[in-house]
């Protein structure tokens, strides 16, 4: 995706923005599945102003004249068909989920984030993640893990480095975090939770303690379809 960091002619932003207008006044029609085709150069434009749209729908975006590669965005991150991690849209935060499929993170994608990550939280499928070549030069202290088995793998990977690996907490109730010198940052939440008020209560603290919660990670409610903030 060498289009991440292209300067783009007067005609080339006219014709993006052409295309943004396009997609959105199709937005309702498009269905579940469909394929967005867009040249190379406006490959990163397009995707960085459409999040939303690529994020919640069953969308994918292909680049014209290319080799037909498909890209998803999911919790900020463009990943190719075949689960390579190539970009991330969003900066200035030092958490990254990577998203179920991901088997790859390029060192590409993380050029320009390398101060900014500091704890990578891999996929929630639980397969094994190909990193060690994104964070030979980056800021990542941490890296958590769903399974034992994306836990070695990492450990194998990042062997006499600094980088710490640490497997997320699950509690009986279903939820998924971990925690920090601040505070517990929640990674997932039960499928069918209906209401949640900001807090955590003793979802997630032991009975008795209280439960700090600092932080929501991208995607944690993505499988709620009933939920209410209360």
């Amino acid at each position: 995706m060498g289009a991440m960091s292209s300067m783009m002619t007067s005609s080339a932003r006219q014709s993006l923005q052409s295309a943004y207008d396009a997609v959105r006044e199709q937005y309702d029609n498009l269905k579940d599945g469909s394929t967005i085709s867009v040249p190379l150069e406006l490959l990163n434009g397009f995707v960085a102003a459409n999040q939303e749209l690529l994020a919640n729908r069953d969308l994918n975006v292909t680049v014209s004249g290319g080799s037909g590669t498909n890209y998803f965005v999911q919790n900020g991150v463009v990943m190719s068909g075949d689960g390579n991690v190539e970009g991330i849209l969003y900066h200035g935060k030092n958490a990254l989920y990577l998203p179920k499929g991901a088997l790859r993170l390029s060192k590409m994608a993380m050029d320009g984030h390398a101060e900014d990550i500091t704890t990578l939280v891999l996929p929630a499928d639980g397969k094994p993640v190909d990193l060690k070549e994104a964070l030979a030069e980056s800021a990542v202290r941490t890296v958590y893990c769903y399974t034992a088995e994306q836990a070695a793998s990492v450990t194998e990977q990042l062997g006499g480095t600094s980088i710490t690996v640490s497997m997320l907490t699950y509690t009986e109730h279903g939820y998924i975090y971990y925690e920090t010198t601040e505070g517990i940052v929640l990674v997932a939440v039960p499928p069918d939770l209906t209401t949640f008020d900001g807090t955590l209560g003793e979802a997630v603290a032991p009975v008795n303690e209280a439960s700090a919660l600092i932080a929501i990670a991208d995607g944690a409610f993505a499988q709620c379809s009933q939920l209410q903030w209360v």
